[in-house]
């Protein structure tokens, strides 16, 4: 899900001890992987990997499953065949399958609008909303880029998320390239839920985890954490392993939200390695089966001597590798890394399951496991890596030390601080709280409480490591006060806008009554009157304009956005309005209310 930026994984001094726990095993698979064992062990201490899970199928049944590690380093509680592991993005094939599913019951097409079948469904441009389809939901071709900030760590539900699309602006044209995007991924599982007449986790539950019988899968850590055989995440820190808070991402659940173990996992393998059918039974048609596993979409980036160019079909990522067709998806979540597998010509397939956040190791024993079962020339996947990661870490190092800087040095905020505070909205990204504790400004934003540096004049800087080299802008509008705060929060587009949020409340209708009536501006008659308990105005020659009431007594902004900075403040004496000032951008006007 999250591809985060902790890809400088530090050399591990200290030796992890590793417990395997064996399931069942082919003797001639495991003859092939002979010494494997003792690879992954080394790669674990090399990676910094406290636990692996692994399971291999090969015509329909398991031929190699183990554990590696501990779930949990500190109580040294061992990796086992149960233990349950976030699969991130591995989750995505599940929502495509789901949404294929209902089109073989005949009642959705992977290539008619959405808005078909969701007719408030609405995007950022008017021509994408009309021709979006179920299809490009599913392939990551919709325009839009990552956004993730519009979820990861937000309390949105998912309902709100999807009602919010139209608020996000694209970085491509529709269809014009690939862009991976988890919204899109989610308003599929919603499409899902909205057809079905359920949810995307009652419909995967009851027509994907029953039937294959996976029995200890779930859609929440919420629940992941009752579970008695389960791994807590860990990542790096000081080159020692932290425990990581487990990420609830219930809301945007279809696009990486499931914990399973390699027990399940595998029947799932059986399952997409057999034309859609488990025990006999079909979960999925061969045919919906072929549309996921074929390309859709074309991911940017260079064939190179062991790949094919990549594409992307429904849910899974397609290749090939060393010559053979692959077909997978790997999956990221705080303190998890995943990847599912599959060689369709070799009727094999993988899932590779770690508690580490963001580890490569998921495709450096994948690899070792399929060169072992082709026959072909060893490769060191894991050394390879060692060795980019080292050339990485030097470049970074040299870039760091030559850095220019744009910051105008000697400034200072052109006001006090407690100026700055503030709630700030964007509809699509939330709430930014800027507050002022210990003489520090900090920014309160999902689940994040950063604390802001000084950068220069009102422009300052998130100080933290997940939002490192964030600028924060403070705007001021004509009246001289901070309105607006922005922030580069997504690559490519604008910086994304914050207003000041102004609180509102409720009038009653007697309340609403001490402003009603007539007002002269300028020989000119304003009438002031209320329609559904909501304060209306009314000037010749206009349209009635509805007024929302603000916090500020008296006080009230116009609804209309065309009317975005106007508000009427009205002056109370004695029970009852005198007069109503306009505050507009070309100037202040008072109309005194007639007798």
């Amino acid at each position: 899900m999250i591809k985060t930026n902790r890809f400088l994984l530090l050399f591990v001094t200290s030796c992890l001890l590793s417990v395997a726990s064996f399931a069942q095993q082919d003797k001639a698979v495991a003859k092939k992987l002979k010494g494997v064992d003792q690879y992954i062990r080394k790669a674990m201490k090399d990676w910094k990997v406290p636990g692996v899970a692994m399971v291999v199928v090969q015509n329909g049944k398991v031929v190699y499953q183990k554990g590696y590690g501990y779930r949990n380093v500190e109580k040294k509680l061992p990796v086992t065949n149960q233990t349950m592991f976030a699969i991130g993005s591995s989750s995505k094939a599940f929502t495509a399958a789901s949404v294929c599913q209902l089109v073989d019951d005949g009642k959705l097409e992977l290539d008619k609008p959405v808005k078909d079948y969701l007719p408030d469904f609405k995007m950022y441009d008017d021509y994408v909303t009309a021709h979006m389809t179920p299809r490009d939901l599913l392939c990551h071709r919709s325009g839009l880029p990552r956004h993730d900030l519009v979820w990861y760590g937000s309390d949105y539900s998912r309902e709100k998320m999807y009602q919010n699309l139209h608020h996000l602006e694209p970085t491509m044209g529709f269809r014009e390239g690939w862009q991976y995007q988890n919204l899109m991924f989610m308003t599929a599982g919603y499409l899902v839920g909205q057809v079905s007449g359920s949810t995307w986790e009652k419909a995967v539950a009851r027509r994907i985890f029953k039937p294959l019988g996976m029995t200890s899968s779930n859609f929440s850590i919420e629940k992941m954490k009752g579970a008695s055989d389960v791994a807590l995440g860990y990542d790096e820190e000081k080159e020692k392993l932290k425990v990581l808070p487990y990420r609830n991402i219930d809301a945007v659940g279809p696009a990486g939200s499931i914990n399973s173990n390699t027990n399940d996992m595998a029947k799932w393998l059986i399952m997409q390695l057999g034309k859609g059918k488990y025990k006999g039974k079909e979960v999925v048609s061969a045919g919906m089966l072929k549309q996921m596993h074929s390309p859709a979409s074309l991911v940017p980036g260079n064939a190179s001597k062991y790949s094919s160019h990549v594409s992307y079909g429904l849910g899974w990522f397609i290749s090939t590798y060393r010559g053979q067709l692959l077909i997978d998806h790997g999956g990221n979540i705080d303190g998890f890394s995943a990847i599912v597998a599959l060689m369709p010509r070799k009727k094999t397939g993988i899932v590779i399951l770690t508690n580490k956040n963001g580890t490569p190791i998921t495709r450096i024993i994948r690899n070792k496991v399929l060169d072992r079962l082709a026959g072909l020339e060893e490769v060191d996947w894991s050394k390879k890596g060692l060795d980019r990661l080292a050339k990485r870490k030097a470049s970074l190092k040299k870039a760091k030390k030559n850095k220019k800087t744009d910051q105008i040095k000697g400034t200072k905020p052109s006001r006090k601080l407690q100026h700055y505070t503030g709630k700030f909205r964007q509809a699509a990204y939330g709430d930014m709280v800027v507050v002022l504790k210990d003489k520090q400004l900090r920014v309160k934003y999902h689940s994040f409480d950063v604390p802001l540096k000084h950068y220069h004049y009102d422009v300052f800087e998130l100080a933290s490591s997940a939002f490192k080299g964030v600028k924060v802008v403070f705007n001021s509008n004509a009246k001289g006060k901070i309105d607006k705060v922005s922030a580069q929060l997504q690559a490519g587009i604008a910086p994304i806008v914050f207003e000041r949020h102004k609180a509102q409340v409720n009038l009653s209708k007697a309340a609403l009554s001490l402003y009603t009536g007539k007002y002269s501006l300028n020989g000119t008659t304003v009438k002031v009157w209320s329609r559904n308990n909501q304060l209306m105005v009314s000037l010749p020659g206009q349209p009635d304009w509805e007024l929302v009431s603000l916090k500020k007594p008296h006080t009230f902004d116009f609804k209309d956005k065309r009317l975005k900075g106007y508000q009427m403040v009205f002056t109370v004496k004695k029970g009852t309005a005198t007069e109503v000032t306009f505050h507009q951008p070309n100037g202040v006007f008072t109309a005194k209310k007639k007798k």
